[in-house]
């Protein structure tokens, strides 16, 4: 029984089979662009923030919306993380659900990029699990927001922030030389106005030929 007990505890974090994965959309913006509450809305059939929902699901175990109106996951009858420093943007966001949950992986989805696929977000949950943290990247730019995390990585993470006084996610996370994730360019569009809601169900239209 000894003997067991040394192997499991010597497994490699990037071995284990049984890490617990959380996936929380980040909805606390303003809108103020959109002119309404962007996460509800309309894509397809679908509100926007059900887009990141479903495209999650598959990915984790549980999932939590951190920020915005709680009303939008207690009818999905999903958990709400508040944000407690509201519109300090998603660093502040991120350091939130880190004092608030115990999950082993944490993946990070803005409910304003609602064409990530499944796909792209298990690539992204197996990237930090060997490297601890991983970003999306498109050929145009980083996307800094849409992020996975070992929980560990994150508390180390938002300690130095805290101690550095930083509130952006570039200067928190840039210095942890994150591994980066490719990601096909109409998944990563960012949803901010009505024109650029117009742009994504195109582009929906397109990821689903593929």
């Amino acid at each position: 029984m000894l003997a067991v007990r040394i192997a499991a505890r010597s497994t490699k974090w990037t071995e284990r089979t049984d890490l617990s994965t959380g996936g929380f959309v980040l909805a606390g913006g303003k809108s103020t662009r959109f002119g309404a509450d962007k996460a509800l809305a309309e894509l397809g059939t679908r509100h926007m923030i059900d887009a990141v929902i479903d495209s999650l699901r598959p990915v984790v175990d549980r999932i939590s919306i951190v920020g915005g109106d709680p009303a939008i996951a207690f009818t999905r009858h999903l958990s709400h993380i508040e944000d407690h420093e509201k519109h300090r943007g998603p660093w502040a966001a991120l350091a939130s659900v880190s004092a608030h949950v115990s999950d082993d992986m944490l993946v990070f989805v803005p409910c304003d990029v609602p064409l990530l696929r499944s796909e792209t977000l298990i690539k992204l949950r197996e990237a930090a699990r060997l490297h601890g943290v991983s970003v999306a990247r498109s050929e145009s730019m980083i996307h800094w927001s849409v992020s996975a995390w070992t929980r560990h990585r994150l508390a180390e993470a938002t300690d130095a922030a805290a101690t550095q006084k930083s509130s952006s996610l570039y200067s928190a996370i840039e210095p942890l030389k994150p591994d980066f994730v490719v990601v096909d360019e109409r998944e990563m569009l960012n949803v901010n106005t009505p024109a650029e809601l117009a742009i994504a169900a195109s582009n929906l239209a397109e990821l689903s030929d593929d």
